[in-house]
């Protein structure tokens, strides 16, 4: 469970305001299961927006590029493309070759 202090955050906040990285057992699971809640969210809203991707971090950003490339917009796929990380950058890439484009 993670500290009542950090309850109202999404993954994105949590990954960058952690000094050190897990300072309590069980906050990365926590951390994991937001991330995997705001990606079902996602999916489920059937179009993933540029705005939608600003509450994950960079793990949620790679999943959402590798595993829902199809229902990403335009916009979305820019920001994936020109993310601050090279691991998002990457992952769109790959995700952009394999041709999926439903949108």
């Amino acid at each position: 469970m993670l500290n009542p202090q950090y309850q109202c955050l999404t993954p994105s906040q949590l990954d960058s305001d952690r000094i050190p990285r897990c300072p309590k057992p069980g906050e990365i699971e926590r951390l994991f299961e937001q991330r995997d809640l705001l990606i079902g969210t996602l999916v489920s809203k059937g179009a993933i927006e540029a705005k939608d991707l600003d509450n994950l971090e960079r793990s949620g950003k790679c999943i959402v590029a590798n595993e829902h490339w199809h229902l990403c917009t335009k916009d979305a796929r820019d920001a994936l493309h020109n993310d601050g990380h090279h691991f998002v950058r990457s992952c769109a890439s790959i995700a952009a070759t394999k041709g999926v484009h439903r949108l």
